[in-house]
């Protein structure tokens, strides 16, 4: 029986039968399909003891599976919120990089009301450009109300109005 690093020679040699179960491992290895398989125990044929030291060595260690996996997400958490911070700061500085570069609103009276007032000018001299309006004569102002009593009167027919359009359009003509 093997005990720490002395070895009996009568005893099967425990190199030689993880040798062999090794050499099991990686016969199967690869030949298996892509489902997965049920887990398979290997049993040796010989007895294994472990050591004591071991054994109380493996039963005190802190760390399981479950914690490293807790710290590795801890530890994957952490790295996400700082690359976010980063993220957030470089966003903050472009933004203020770019405010910065606008140019001020100036809240000076004295161009609004420059403004304004070379907008009133432009309007007057529109204003005195544009036609005086026209006079309309009494006869167009009749004909005009005739032509529309006539449609009020004939809303579904306007084509027996005709006569009313053409006094109407020879009234203006003339005017």
């Amino acid at each position: 029986m093997q005990i720490g690093n002395h070895w009996s020679p009568g005893e099967p040699n425990i190199n030689t039968t993880n040798q062999r179960i090794n050499q099991t491992v990686i016969e199967r290895m690869g030949s298996n399909s892509s489902k997965p398989a049920e887990p398979q125990v290997f049993l040796p044929k010989t007895p294994t003891e472990f050591s004591p030291s071991l054994v109380s060595r493996l039963d005190s260690a802190v760390e399981s599976d479950y914690t490293r996996a807790q710290q590795e997400v801890t530890k994957v958490q952490q790295r996400v919120s700082e690359e976010l911070s980063k993220i957030r700061d470089e966003g903050k500085a472009a933004l203020k990089e770019a405010l910065d570069k606008l140019p001020a609103p100036q809240d000076d009276g004295k161009d609004d009301s420059i403004s304004i007032k070379t907008k009133l000018d432009d309007l007057r001299a529109k204003l005195e450009q544009a036609p005086a309006p026209v006079q309309i004569s009494s006869e167009a102002k009749k004909a005009r109300e005739n032509l529309v009593k006539c449609f009020t009167n004939n809303k579904d027919r306007p084509l027996n109005c005709w006569d009313e359009v053409e006094a109407f359009k020879k009234v203006v003509r003339d005017a």
